[in-house]
């Protein structure tokens, strides 16, 4: 298992494969009891609610606005005496109203999960999106084909952590995949005549296959080091 200080100095950063592995053992890390649960925005990735679900936490859902901020008479209608935990998700890498988020989540006494899978090397007011909330996770692998990275800003029981392995193969970047991600507008048209169209009707058509978890080799660590991840975030956000 690879840890290391986080850019602010709070706590450690654990490297796995993927953010959705990442997202498990970091709600695991926190140590909730059975019948807990978290608040969650109702436009989200399936593979977040998997993680939760693999986490024995219940969930309950809140709106979000037209701009994906929360509607947050729906947050605090929601909350009964179960709720733990608050999720906020920096969407396409576009950060939320942190402080508002901070701000109500010690109001009322609950944990914060910060997903920003899609904002990977993103800042606010100078300091690294992820490491705000009691744990967070980001998603290089969505830049580079491989990297999920948890936060863990708060206290936690490294024996809660699993055992697992690192990865047997260690994937190196493919060239056409690291040359497309450079021409978004190509990649996009290439994947429109080539790939079959979802059934948008269907709400499983997206739902990711359960796969192996594992740590991130330190070669891999390295690599993803390497990049100048701000400049990453802010052609990300430009896009």
């Amino acid at each position: 298992m690879e840890d290391r200080q986080h850019p602010n100095n709070r706590s450690e950063i654990i490297y796995f494969t993927k953010a959705r592995t990442a997202l498990k053992y970091g709600l695991q890390s926190l140590g909730f009891q059975k019948n807990e649960s978290i608040l969650i925005p109702d436009f989200l990735c399936d593979s977040v609610i998997s993680s939760i679900e693999e986490s024995t936490l219940e969930f309950t859902v809140y709106e979000t606005a037209d701009d994906m901020s929360p509607i947050w008479a729906s947050v605090e209608l929601n909350i009964c005496k179960n709720t733990k935990a608050l999720l906020m998700v920096h969407y396409f890498g576009q950060p939320q109203n942190i402080n508002v988020f901070r701000q109500f989540s010690k109001k009322h006494n609950l944990l914060l999960v910060e997903d920003n899978a899609h904002g990977h090397g993103g800042t606010y007011q100078n300091r690294m999106l992820g490491t705000f909330g009691d744990i967070g996770i980001s998603s290089p692998r969505k830049f580079n084909e491989c990297g999920g990275l948890l936060y863990l800003n708060n206290n936690y029981d490294k024996t809660l952590l699993p055992q697992l392995d690192y990865e047997t193969l260690e994937k190196k970047p493919i060239w056409y995949k690291v040359l497309l991600n450079k021409y978004p507008t190509l990649k996009h048209q290439l994947k429109l005549l080539l790939r079959k169209r979802y059934k948008y009707e269907n709400p499983r058509a997206f739902r990711a296959k359960p796969e192996e978890e594992f740590y991130l080799p330190k070669s891999n660590i390295q690599r993803l080091e390497s990049l100048d991840w701000n400049h990453i975030a802010n052609q990300r956000r430009e896009r």
